[in-house]
């Protein structure tokens, strides 16, 4: 891979490989964390893409059909343990407004689901949440929202995340 990749955590995961082949089509000059600090748990991944926006990936490994009630998602009818939606849009807000906070930018960061084991048909808003397949990322992440990107101050605002919110073991 010819971006930067950053891997904020020792430990072994069930590990970040699982979308690389997506991820290969991502511009050079990208930001990439795996396992990021989150303040409602750990991102799977953060990109910075300039042009294209800041993404929040999660990724959900269930198995089963996929279906929408109300304003929740559903693998085979049943609600996945893990409220994963939810983790979402608050690491979505909180980053949102650390930037705003810190940088005194307004950068929209994108909460994204991608279904790894389900049957998730395009692309899929729900609570300003993007759930998608894995063959839906690659355009997603690539298209160019005019998102200019001071990658330098980004930086560094992502460096002091991760001194506050990691884990010291």
């Amino acid at each position: 891979m010819s971006f930067i990749l950053y891997n904020t955590k020792v430990r072994p995961y069930r590990i970040a490989e699982e979308l690389s082949k997506e991820l290969e089509s991502i511009p050079e000059d990208s930001l990439v964390y795996t396992h990021f600090p989150g303040k409602y748990g750990d991102l799977l991944y953060l990109l910075v893409i300039q042009g294209s926006g800041i993404f929040i990936i999660n990724v959900c490994y269930t198995k089963g059909s996929f279906s929408i009630k109300g304003n929740e998602f559903f693998l085979d009818n049943v609600k996945p343990k893990r409220d994963i939606l939810t983790m979402s849009l608050r690491n979505k807000v909180w980053l949102e407004n650390i930037i705003r906070e810190t940088l005194k930018e307004e950068i929209s960061v994108f909460s994204v689901i991608v279904f790894i084991n389900s049957d998730i048909n395009g692309i899929i808003e729900l609570n300003n949440v993007y759930l998608m397949n894995r063959e839906s990322l690659v355009n997603f992440l690539n298209k160019n929202r005019n998102i200019k990107i001071n990658m330098k101050d980004i930086s560094k605002l992502l460096r002091k995340i991760i001194e506050k919110y990691s884990l010291k073991e």
